[in-house]
This record gives structure tokens, sequence and C-alpha cells, in this order.
């Protein structure tokens, strides 16, 4: 840690303290307490760096106080025994602390080392033993052991030399997600939650390392990173080379998040216009979907997915045969039986290259697009996207196989009482009761005058047979390669800024990484919204809740 103005400034309040204690009065207290400061600001001009900014002020002080002593003793005819006895003492308390600093700099710069150069530090210097006792306990040749320890104390001195800064590096923090399947029922975090995986990605971007190297710029010892960057080779994040490691993803930048908003700000306008028209002309056959709770689903809200499930279907119709013709479209098999891309990039980025209108068009392509959850009785679909910000949520989390049950469960039971029989909510079980209000705050379901309703489209599986045939319609309207150029220029787009160590079908996946059409579903929201040629109501508030989310009953319940 850097010394700083600011840092120093709020230990002020506890300096004055300090001082008044020893002192006595205010007087003396703040003549005391501003000698203290300048010690402290002198340490801010060269530059020092310390472990713990709470020790190393709590030592000025008392160094301070000494100094302050011997120039001052004659005044002083009431000290303790203590102080009195700090009076003689000639030993440099700011020596003291600078040499503390110094040994913290030198343990740091040893937990760097790979484990075996480490071993024959602490064998040597710490446990006393000879070149040929290590040679014996390591199985190492004597020789190497001595060419070892020459080329420690060299490395030592040149670290414990070289400015902090090169050794700084402010953490960051990626947003991680993946393209695929994770199917080990053992493993079904996303990848990479770990910070600090996270931050030897980010290291490892580009140029290979090895563990030393990595120790290094990150300030984090070698023993605290092995087990982790074993970790990650074995899901294949990292890739090994000898003994350096070298980043197996893509990480985006800003450039590249920037560059993917400009290209659809740009380009997706017509095709918009033309998935909107294309699904409007088949409006009517859409409504002909006679789902048993269709009365209490905005007409409009049912048009927002079936203009999703189009965009989003004929992107990734063109995005696979494209990626077919690289050889890519089985997506990487990792150790644990998953198998995705990763796909990642830098979080709490500001852009700096977008204008107002971009800036806004961002926030309407959000959409993570369709995910399903399939289980025994029902298939839940919902895709997240802007529409949520209007509720201040970002990700709903109904997606697990036990909530899809339940959620079914009570949607079943709200059907065969209240849709088939009138029964009220007052009538229920408890426990039917005690199911349905698990999901009225998500705004699934809602109670209106004793009566629950159930805000999103239930479909049967006939009936979401139908819908998948009038949007195949649709898409044969359109034409099977509708958007095979808007993905091509994409691809074009991306090319530059995917960098060449990455594995060839890495970088080919991400040319063409369009992700499902967003970019078409974001410019009708913006159309929408604007009062362009996209005529529909946009959800919003309880409707953002549970907007884009759809359940589909199997016939055997």
């Amino acid at each position: 840690m850097k010394l700083s103005e600011a840092l120093l400034y709020a230990y002020a309040k506890k300096i004055l303290g300090f001082a008044y204690e020893k002192t006595g009065n205010s007087y003396d207290a703040e003549d005391l307490a501003q000698e203290i400061m300048i010690q402290l600001l002198v340490c801010i001009d060269k530059e020092t760096e310390i472990e713990s900014l709470s020790s190393f002020v709590y030592t000025v002080c008392h160094y301070t106080w000494s100094k302050y002593l011997r120039r001052n003793k004659k005044h002083w005819n009431y000290l303790s025994l203590d102080e009195t006895e700090n009076l003689t003492v000639e030993k440099d308390t700011m020596l003291e602390a600078e040499n503390r600093l110094l040994y913290e700099q030198l343990r740091k710069v040893i937990s760097t080392y790979a484990k075996t150069q480490r071993e024959i530090i602490i064998m040597h210097y710490y446990e006393n033993k000879t070149t040929s006792e290590i040679s014996r306990i390591l199985g190492i040749n004597d020789s190497t052991i001595r060419w070892y320890l020459g080329s420690i104390k060299k490395d030592l001195k040149e670290k414990i030399n070289m400015s902090e800064k090169k050794l700084d590096l402010r953490p960051v923090k990626m947003w991680v997600g993946i393209d695929g399947w994770i199917t080990d029922e053992s493993d079904k975090a996303d990848p990479m939650e770990d910070l600090l995986e996270q931050n030897i990605a980010a290291v490892c971007y580009g140029e290979p390392l090895l563990i030393s190297e990595i120790s290094e710029k990150l300030n984090v010892a070698s023993a605290y990173l092995e087990k982790h960057i074993e970790h990650m080779v074995y899901m294949d994040f990292l890739k090994q080379t000898g003994k350096r490691y070298q980043t197996n993803f893509f990480i985006k930048d800003l450039k590249v998040t920037e560059t993917e908003i400009i290209y659809g700000y740009e380009n997706a306008k017509p095709y918009a216009d033309k998935i909107f028209e294309a699904v409007n002309a088949r409006r009517e056959e859409i409504n002909s979907i006679d789902y048993f709770n269709k009365g209490d689903v905005d007409e409009d809200y049912f048009m927002w997915h079936v203009l999703l499930k189009t965009a989003q279907e004929m992107a990734y119709e063109v995005m696979f045969k494209v990626w077919k013709d690289y050889n890519i479209t089985d997506r990487p098999l990792r150790k644990n039986g998953s198998k995705y891309w990763v796909i990642a990039g830098i979080c709490n980025e500001s852009f700096k290259g977008l204008n107002e209108g971009q800036e806004e068009y961002a926030k309407y392509r959000m959409c993570n697009g369709y995910k399903n959850n399939n289980v025994k009785i029902s298939e839940l679909y919902q895709a997240d996207t802007y529409f949520l910000l209007s509720c201040n949520l970002s990700w709903r989390n109904i997606t697990s196989s036990d909530e899809v049950k339940k959620f079914t469960g009570a949607v079943i039971a709200i059907r065969d009482k209240y849709y088939n029989k009138g029964v009220k909510l007052s009538e229920f079980t408890e426990y039917e009761k005690l199911m349905i209000s698990d999901f009225i705050e998500a705004g699934y379901i809602t109670v209106k005058d004793g009566v629950p309703v159930i805000n999103i489209p239930v479909l049967t599986e006939e009936q979401m047979q139908k819908l998948n045939e009038i949007v195949e319609k649709i898409k044969n309207d359109l034409g099977k390669n509708f958007l095979e150029e808007y993905v091509l220029g994409f691809g074009r787009a991306m090319e530059p800024l995917i960098p060449s160590f990455l594995d060839k079908k890495i970088r080919n996946y991400h040319k063409y990484a369009l992700m499902g059409g967003f970019d078409m579903f974001g410019y009708m929201i913006k159309e929408a919204k604007e009062g362009g040629n996209i005529k529909l109501r946009l959800p919003d508030g309880d409707a953002a809740k549970y907007a884009l989310t759809m359940l589909v009953l199997k016939n055997k319940e």
C-alpha cells in the first residue's frame, strides 16, 4: 500500500488523540501532532510501501514522541519510568520500521517463487542445511542446488530494488458465462467465479507466464496460486506449455463491447423492421392459440415472445451454419463432462466511444435469450431482457428444477380449481396457498379480489407445437438466410479485435457469436419506446417482472 495524504488525514484525529494523551494539554498536543504528520508526509515523498497503515502510523507516532521528549526533557518532570527509559534509547525507531518493511518485501518476494525454489531457500537459509543435504532430500544434483542458490541471490537483489509499482495490479472483476451445458451435477456453479482465478486469467492473457511471474504480477504467493492454476488447466481455461501458462479463452475488453453495440446500432434496424412485419403478418394465427389463461395475458406481451423467439432462432441457425463451415458446431468438452464455450469480459468499465443514442441502445439489447428447464411435468422458457431493468432486476432464479416443479404444481392447482371450476383462493388447501405465495412476489401469479391469476402464458405441448410451426412459417417467409449477411458483417467487424494467440476454433467461434439476434430484438425495443415502426406496448411496472416467461405443461401431469 502506498502512503497518500488522503490516507494520512483519515488518521488525523487519532494522531491528535495520541499526542494529547502523551502531553496532557492541547497546546503541546497540537505541536506534537504536527511533527508526527510532518514525519509521515516525508514518507509520502519517499513513496514508502507499507503492509499495515495502522502499525506504521503507530510506530512513527512513538518515534516522533521519543524525539520530542529528548528535545524537551527539561520541561517534563512527571514522566513515567517507561517514558524516562525511552529517553536513553538510541535505537532509531524509524529505521526499525524501515527494516520491517524491507523484511516484508523480502518475505513477499520469496513467496512468489515456485515450490522447488521456496524449499531450497527455506532449507538453506532457515534450516541451515547444506547443499548436499538439500540435494538428498529433493533428489536434485548438488551442482543444480548451488546454481539455484546463486540465481536466487541475484534475483532477490533485483526484485528488492525493483519499484513496487511493477508488482502493483488492481484486481479485475470479470463477468463469466457459458454457451453450452454444465452436465456434471456436482459442478453447477458458473465457471471461474473465483476472483483469484479471474485475475490469473487476466495476467496470463496474451503472454505465457511462469507461476513465479504470475505471483509477481498479482502479489500473491505461488503456494496460493498452484491449486488454482492446476484447476484452470484441468478445465482448459489455461493452456500449459512447459512451465508456462496462457489464458485459453476470449476476454472481451471495452473496445470489443463498444464495437458490438455500434455494429448493431448501425445495422440492425432494417432486419428488426422486417422481422416485426413478418411476425405481425401472422398475428391472427398467433392469437388463435387458445391457451387456458389467454384472457389474463396481454396480447402485445405475447407478441414479444414470438419476436424474440424468431430473432433468436434465425440468428442461431445462421451462426451454426457458419460455425459448421469452420467445423466448430460441437462445443468444447471439459474434463468434468460439461460442454461449453467460455464467454467473459471485464466488469465495471464505463463506455468511452459511444454517443448518447448508442449508450441507450446498449441497454435495450441486454438479453440472455430464452433459457429453458425441462422437467417431467413441464418445461419453462424464460429470457431476461431490458424489461427487467425497470424492476431493478437483472436475473431471475426460477430456472432450477425444483423451482420449476413447484411453480408447475401451483399453476396446475390454479388451473384445475379456479380456471376450470371458479374456486376462490380461500378454498384452496394450505399447502396450495403456500406454494402459490412463493410466486406472487416474483409477479408470475397475482391475487385479484380473492382469485389467483396466472400472468404468464401457459401452453400445452400441442399448443407449443403450433407456436413452433407458426415461427417456422415466419422464418420461411423471411428466408432461411435472411440474417446471413448481418452475421458475416459482424464477423468482419470482430475479427481484428480477437487476439491471434487464441486457438483458431476459439477465434472463429467469437467472430460469429452474435448471441441469438439480440441486436434485432434490442432495436425493436428502441423502436417501440421511441414511437417508431414497432407498434407494441412495452411490459412495464409489475408486468416487467414476468415478461418473456412461458410455461408448457406436458400431457403426463
